[in-house]
């Protein structure tokens, strides 16, 4: 044991320990650290705690003002100009509120005033909390802090059940704004010393409030610790924090008291000065002793580091001279050992490297391939091209032997070849060739479930379907082609080797799969988008033709002829034709309802094309004109009517008996219809038996 390396520490260490000037130092350095902590932990307390006070009487201000207009004032009595009065007089008296809106029981606003902008139309709050939980359970809200989208200041709601008092029932809520800045502009006038900080987090851990405003606009989230003592910063610093909660509704909050250590703990530096020179005389101590216990253990150590260095660099032929019998010895021993299972290893796995940088360069040109193919696919909407481009593109870009789609019929009963690149497909789609879903297949099983099928040795899969058209095929895999979670089709693929698809050329194509049946619905949609656009059309210029040929009916001035003088109504249209006259027709949504002829002071004048543009930019214009014209009068006519009906009806309901109800009838219906006579005959026939 007198060789062992154990027997020559624990010499060394003993000699150390007996220094108790160490133990001393250790026990007045922590004394003085408790203390020191505690004292500070006391002062972040009372600053929490007196802030705390300020924010809770700052917010309870405003929910009494609130709760005073409500219930002193008599608000809910009172009608809505008076209403609108109040919450006026209420802005302009306190700066707290931005804006203030009474809810109806419906959560729609009613009132709206506000500080900050002009309020055109009123919204509606039937879905937000600040309405739904005042109105449900009757209690103060207080919302999460949060930010004006137009004025970037912080603010939250304060939303005030008003209840009547003879039914109970909550007929309104009272809803405000409350500006939030006075808070930061209290934590940025509180004296804090360097480095300190005070804020207020709220329950979703986000620093709301900060002396520092820049904390709070970066979006900075701090996890409040559980309780009060040094723990890491908002700002990732160690430092001494403390911690009030405050509960405003449901919305709790914690205000963050914090000073770094650094100044916390600046009283105890010269109590440290003392300690540290009497530890530089241990350490002395300490270097004596351990100089001599370095000289046995060292030496050999750098002789076994200047052997790793060697083999670090390459040279794995290298050995350790080993000479001792101790645990460095032995340590020699096992790190010869090392060496060579280090050798060993290293041999197959570059091997391996090899390999699997054969098989990502592979994987990369599958991944490079796909997206060749999706961004082709991507330009062509008409689905009748897109399929085949889609079967070529993919057979020529992986080498496979054959590339068909199938698509799925309405019944979803059959699965349709759609497009084939192949000789044996292209016989295949002039025989419409079908396979029926969940029967025939890889397809049709695909086509069932939804999931990929492979076959790596077609000859010997059960559920392969023969096929006479593709007789070199000996690997298949069919990929779902799935939209939205449903099943449209599928992706075959075949090849002439056996075992062609190995794991990771199957996942290259289930994306590639994806991509194309995001282009097929792609396709489809936008075929779908076009027809449904030329139906609209269609309809909207077959009532348009409805409309203007009954309003032309009714028209008495077919036309307006100006010679230049003169102004001359026309009653029935006709055209006289006019040498060198210019035709522009006036077209609604290509349908034409008028024209203009311009007939030139010279019969020989060649019209130009700027004249002729100027013609049919004012024809246009028309066109418009007329029909804002036709829809304006159509509208007149339809509240004329209403008036008048609503005028009769008004009479009658005013009659108080069956005579002037029935008088009253026939003398509105005469004086409106202009008729001679009008005759109002009560019948009831008898009941059928």
């Amino acid at each position: 044991m007198q060789n062992s390396i154990r027997t020559r520490l624990a010499i060394t260490f003993v000699a150390l320990a007996a220094s108790l000037l160490l133990v001393v130092g250790a026990v007045l350095a922590w004394q003085s650290y408790a203390k020191d902590r505690e004292q500070a932990i006391i002062l972040q307390n009372e600053l929490a705690t007196r802030i705390s006070n300020q924010v809770v009487s700052y917010m309870r201000e405003q929910e009494s003002a609130l709760l005073e207009l409500v219930k002193v004032r008599g608000f809910s009595g009172l009608d809505h100009d008076q209403q609108t009065q109040l919450l006026s007089e209420l802005l302009s008296f306190t700066d707290a509120f931005d804006s203030l809106a009474l809810l109806s029981s419906n959560g729609r606003e009613t009132i709206v005033v506000s500080r900050t902008q002009i309020i055109s139309q009123l919204g509606d709050r039937s879905t937000t909390d600040e309405f739904i939980i005042p109105q449900s359970s009757g209690q103060i809200y207080y919302s999460p802090v949060q930010f004006s989208e137009n004025t970037g200041e912080p603010f939250l709601y304060i939303a005030i059940p008003i209840e009547n008092i003879r039914t109970g029932v909550i007929e309104n809520v009272l809803l405000a704004e409350v500006r939030f800045k006075p808070v930061w502009d209290l934590l940025a006038s509180i004296s804090l010393g360097e480095g300190s900080n005070a804020y207020i987090v709220d329950a979703n851990n986000k620093v709301v409030a900060h002396n520092n405003p820049s904390v709070v606009l970066r979006n900075t989230l701090f996890t409040v610790p559980s309780q009060d003592g040094i723990h890491d910063g908002v700002s990732g610093n160690r430092v001494i924090l403390a911690i009030s909660k405050i509960s405003l509704g449901a919305q709790d909050l914690k205000i963050v008291a914090e000073t770094p250590t650094s100044e916390a703990f600046a009283g105890i530096v010269k109590t440290e000065l003392t300690i540290t020179a009497l530890l530089l005389i241990a350490v002395a101590i300490a270097i004596g002793l351990g100089w001599f216990a370095a000289r046995q253990i060292v030496e050999p150590i750098e002789d076994l580091t200047a052997t790793a260095e060697i083999i670090a660099n390459g040279d794995l032929s290298k050995k350790a001279n080993i000479r001792r019998m101790d645990e460095i010895g032995k340590l020699g021993r096992i790190f010869n050992q090392m060496t060579e299972q280090l050798q060993s290893v290293l041999t197959g796995l570059e091997q391996r490297v090899a390999e699997r940088t054969q098989e990502l360069e592979n994987r990369a040109a599958q991944l490079q391939a796909i997206a060749d193919v999706a961004r082709s696919i991507s330009t062509i909407q008409d689905i009748d091209q897109l399929l085949p481009d889609i079967t070529k593109l993919v057979s020529e870009r992986f080498g496979y032997y054959h590339v068909g789609i199938f698509l799925l019929d309405e019944n979803g009963d059959y699965a349709i070849l759609r497009a084939a690149n192949s000789e044996g497909g292209q016989k295949m789609l002039v025989r419409h060739h079908r396979l029926q879903v969940g029967q025939q297949g890889i397809v049709g099983y695909v086509t069932a479930g939804g999931r990929a099928r492979i076959a790596l040795d077609v000859g010997e899969e059960a559920v392969f379907f023969s096929n006479p058209d593709l007789p070199d095929t000996h690997s298949e895999v069919a990929l779902p082609l799935i939209v939205s979670g449903t099943i449209i089709g599928a992706l075959d693929i075949q090849s002439t080797e056996v075992g062609a698809f190995s794991q990771e050329s199957i996942a290259s194509l289930a994306i590639l799969a994806d991509q194309v049946a995001i282009a097929i619905q792609n396709a489809r949609s936008l075929n779908l988008a076009r027809r449904a656009l030329q139906e609209a059309d269609i309809a909207s210029r077959r009532l348009t033709g409805q409309a203007w040929r009954a309003f032309g009916q009714s028209m008495t001035i077919k036309g307006i002829h100006y010679d230049g003088s003169r102004s001359e109504i026309i009653g029935e249209v006709g055209y006289q034709s006019v040498k060198g006259a210019l035709k522009v027709p006036i077209k609604l949504r290509e349908l034409e309802i008028a024209s203009l002829i311009i007939a030139p002071i010279n019969p020989n004048h060649q019209w130009l094309n700027d004249e002729i543009l100027i013609a049919q930019a004012i024809a246009e214009r028309t066109a418009l004109a007329l029909e804002n014209a036709r829809l304006i009068e159509d509208a007149q006519r339809r509240a004329a009517k209403e008036s008048l009906i609503s005028e009769i009806s008004t009479k009658i309901v005013e009659a108080t008996d069956t005579n002037k109800i029935m008088a009253a009838t026939v003398s509105e219906l005469q004086r409106v219809l202009g008729a001679s006579e009008v005759s109002f005959r009560l019948s009831v026939d008898e009941p059928s038996t």
